[in-house]
């Protein structure tokens, strides 16, 4: 099992990415590995906030080394940042960097998650 779950096909067949659900008990698969170049879309199944963010919580720069604010401001023109920027029902993002990449639920920070980029 490489992580990949409910992943998409292209027309040649190939998968193009990997869904991870958000519920009450947190991200399910709470573990991914795709390629770079691939997506993973988030969906919120719960009721409560999903705000996909990478680690670390609160400031979220791992991925593009830039604090939360900066690339939700509206204005931010630097490299595209792992962080949905605000609570959503879904979220896709996709890896163009190798890499492994914690992420968490920036309205709910206890649950959390990796997305292993290959």
């Amino acid at each position: 099992d490489n992580g990949m779950v409910g992943g998409d096909a292209d027309a040649s067949g190939a998968t193009t990415g990997v869904t991870v659900h958000y519920g009450s008990a947190g991200f399910s698969p709470q573990s991914v590995t795709i390629q770079a170049g691939q997506k993973v879309t988030f969906i919120n199944d719960g009721t409560g906030a999903m705000w996909v963010a990478s680690a670390a919580h609160p400031t979220h720069t791992v991925y593009a080394s830039t604090a939360r604010a900066t690339p939700c401001s509206g204005s931010y023109t630097g490299p595209t940042p792992f962080d949905q920027c605000m609570a959503g029902s879904t979220y896709t993002f996709v890896f163009t960097k190798a890499g492994t990449y914690n992420y968490h639920n920036h309205s709910a920070a206890q649950f959390t998650g990796t997305v292993v980029v290959q």
